[in-house]
C-alpha cells in the first residue's frame, strides 16, 4: 500500500488527516500494461470489511474495488442513458396521456389485490 507521504515527491507534501488508498486500474497500451491510480478517501471500516472479504475470497483489494465501480458506474450509465432517451421523446412530442396511465395502474392494483 502507498502511503500518503509516498505519493508526492515535491518538498512540501500534503496535509493528510486520513488515510488514502489507491486503486490501479490496469489498461493495454501497444502491449504494454500502464495504469491509472485512483485516490480516495475512506473510512477504516469500509477499508477493514474490504479487507476481510479479499481474505476470504483470496483475491486482492484492486479486485474487489474495479468489480463495485464498474457494476456502479453500469447502473449510474443506464439510468443516465435512460434518461436521456425519456428527455428526447418528451421533445419530440411522444408522451403519454396521464389518464391512460392512472387507469392501467388502478386496473394493475385491482388484479393484485386478489
Amino acid at each position: 500500500m502507498t502511503l500518503p507521504h509516498q505519493l508526492h515527491s515535491s518538498a512540501h507534501p500534503p496535509t493528510v488527516t486520513g488515510p488514502v488508498y489507491d486503486v490501479y486500474a490496469d489498461q493495454m497500451h501497444g502491449g504494454i500494461m500502464s495504469s491509472t491510480v485512483l485516490s480516495f478517501r475512506t473510512d477504516e471500516e469500509m477499508v477493514n470489511t474490504l479487507d476481510r472479504l479479499a481474505a476470504a475470497t483470496e483475491r486482492d483489494r484492486q479486485y474487489h474495488l474495479k468489480r463495485a465501480l464498474s457494476q456502479y458506474l453500469k447502473a449510474e450509465t443506464w439510468h443516465l442513458e435512460a434518461t436521456a432517451e425519456g428527455i428526447a421523446d418528451a421533445d419530440a412530442g411522444n408522451l403519454a396521456d396521464m389518464e391512460l396511465v392512472r387507469q392501467k395502474w388502478m386496473k394493475r392494483a385491482e388484479n393484485n389485490a386478489d
